[in-house]
């Protein structure tokens, strides 16, 4: 039998016959059991947790109908709303109830004592006093959760508006839901070992041991079978890699292995032929290397990066000179080594005849210009486009294969390092900016803003901050689409970078809100600035999709106390103001006050 014959056939016996066996009897019984097993028992579990929350439900109301018949508490709502507070804080001090709302004739929630529960029951009535309703709740959450989790033994875990309650267990544990209403939703966790088949069948525990007895004793066998040749080879290649490239594996037969042998002795004799090469390559490349670890640590600066590698190449490859041209959209810079040599018009035509030559991609080209040998290649970007070429020369012997190829080796690390400098350049700006509307994003904003502070302490100036807020930018959104929201958002940003002073740094600070640093601004200076610039957005059109689309906003305007370097007051005061603006009616500009 064929080395390659018994090496499939102990393939087949070693894993595809066990895996298959095993794949088939554990996937397809035990693992359809097991989740049918785990559905039926969580399926069980929420039907006992609803009819639980269903019968909480209905004694809530029996009890909420109680209290709206109990005497005492219709005494209390005739007298008024600070006897109903007596009363309901002695129903939840007895455990009554777990919470009650009060809600004026307006719909606003007057009084609250409690935590919001399960089932709310609302009471309504008709008095001349200011309390319409009343909401009450008897059952919590987290005593609905240990109920239900004592009732049917499994951990549950509850969704409402409020969070949720009860605790998310791992993939080990089988989950089902059961939407209880619109806004509550309760989940079971049961043990995937729960109903499990294979404690109730022994024979599928029997057939998988005996299939792996099987397959170890017919790997030792097969094993047995192969290990002299093996054997063989590993001892030879041990010789071979400790330097002795006389060692030769033994080639017996006409099979795979003798054939494998043969080229094993092939290899050797080149590995002996190749020693030395390799030797003066790695000098060559060690050498290559420490000019590249200069490149990486210039700081990703472009130009000191280009000279120190263009050196490496010259040296690596035993040039005398050397000249790299790199060309962009906007620009050609032209870099060489070796400039003061005697022969410049030679080596000026060397250079001169391999641009001539039509490169494509990595190819590499070689001149003769009378004693002067010429070799050039490309630079490539990362789209593999060509962004510039680099050309050696040097008098006497051609370039050999070996420096070809390290060449072409170090053009390739040329085009990573210039990659590199290019993200790390892209990657800078973007960690400063925001990406929608080219200001300072937040994280700019924040840095700004305390060394504005530090500086205006440190120097007794006056630092004012406006906070901007888009009004109803919910209905642009609702109105146009979120593509226009976000060309308004983009139409603001350029207005605030058009009105800004150039001391003044404006910042998208988060949706649709911004803000523009004001340093050596007295508050009365920044309210005049924050009106000129609302004034200005009222009267902005926004074109999206030739349709016109005006805005307004609203402006918080603070100043920093003297002596108080703390952004974050700073920040909350202009805050406050936003705020305040927004309550007297939006679209306008309001300074704070601590008053």
């Amino acid at each position: 039998m064929s080395f390659s014959n018994r090496l499939t056939l102990f393939f087949l016996v070693i894993v595809v016959l066990p895996m298959a066996g095993t794949a088939f009897l554990l996937f397809r019984v035990s693992g359809q059991m097991e989740t049918r097993s785990a559905d039926a028992i969580s399926f069980q579990s929420l039907q006992s947790a609803a009819n639980l929350y269903q019968r909480d439900q209905r004694i809530s109301a029996q009890r909420a109908a109680e209290i709206s018949e109990d005497p005492q508490m219709r005494m209390a709502w005739q007298r008024g709303e600070a006897a109903l507070k007596r009363y309901f804080k002695a129903q939840i001090s007895r455990d009554t109830l777990t919470s009650v709302s009060l809600f004026s004739k307006h719909g606003n929630r007057l009084w609250q004592r409690g935590s919001l529960g399960l089932h709310q029951i609302r009471l309504e009535y008709e008095q001349p006093n200011d309390i319409s309703a009343l909401v009450l709740t008897f059952v919590t959450p987290q005593k609905f959760i240990n109920t239900a989790s004592q009732l049917t033994g499994h951990q549950m875990l509850l969704k409402t508006d409020a969070g949720v309650l009860g605790q998310k267990l791992s993939d080990e544990y089988h989950q089902n839901s059961l939407r209880l209403n619109a806004k509550t939703t309760l989940s079971v966790f049961v043990s995937k070992g729960e109903g499990s088949p294979l404690e109730s069948q022994p024979l599928l525990a029997f057939a998988f041991i005996a299939l792996l007895l099987l397959a170890l004793f017919l790997a030792l066998v097969l094993r047995h079978s192969m290990q002299g040749q093996i054997q063989r080879m590993v001892t030879t290649a041990k010789r071979i890699g400790s330097g002795d490239f006389s060692a030769s594996v033994p080639a017996t037969g006409k099979d795979e292995m003798s054939e494998l042998a043969n080229e094993f002795n092939r290899m050797s004799m080149l590995l002996e032929h190749r020693e030395s090469d390799l030797r003066e390559q790695r000098r060559e490349l060690e050498h290559s290397i420490h000019y590249l670890g200069q490149a990486v640590a210039s700081g990703l600066d472009r130009e000191a990066s280009l000279k120190i590698i263009l050196q490496g190449m010259v040296d690596a490859c035993h040039a005398e000179c050397a000249q790299l041209l790199m060309h962009d959209q906007s620009q050609e810079q032209q870099f060489q080594v070796g400039e003061q040599i005697a022969d410049g018009d030679q080596v000026g035509n060397v250079y001169q005849e391999l641009a001539s030559r039509n490169y494509d991609k990595a190819q590499i080209h070689a001149s003769e210009v009378g004693v002067w040998r010429g070799l050039a290649t490309s630079i490539l970007d990362s789209e593999n486009m060509i962004q510039g070429r680099v050309s050696l020369a040097r008098r006497g012997r051609p370039f050999s294969s070996a420096e070809i190829d390290l060449l072409s080796y170090l053009a390739r690390q040329a085009s990573f390092s210039l990659e590199n400098i290019s993200l790390h350049q892209l990657v800078a700006e973007q960690a400063l900016t925001d990406e929608l509307t080219n200001i300072n994003n937040r994280r700019n904003f924040d840095r700004l803003l305390a060394k504005e502070c530090e500086r205006a302490d440190r120097f007794d100036h006056a630092l004012s901050l406006l906070l901007l807020d888009i009004d109803d930018f919910k209905e642009v959104n609702d109105k146009y689409g979120h593509l226009a929201g976000d060309k308004v958002l983009q139409g603001l940003g350029d207005l605030l970078g058009q009105l800004s002073r150039s001391v003044d740094e404006c910042a998208r600070y988060g949706g649709e809100e911004f803000a523009v640093i004001l340093p050596e601004t007295l508050a009365s200076e920044a309210l005049l600035l924050a009106e000129r610039l609302r004034q200005q957005v009222e009267q902005k059109e926004i074109i999206y999709q030739e349709t016109s689309i005006s805005i307004t906003v609203s402006i918080g305007v603070a100043t920093m106390p003297d002596g108080l370097n703390d952004p974050h007051a700073l920040l909350a005061h202009a805050d406050q103001a936003l705020y305040q603006a927004k309550r007297s009616g939006k679209n306008r500009s309001i300074s704070y006050t601590n008053e």
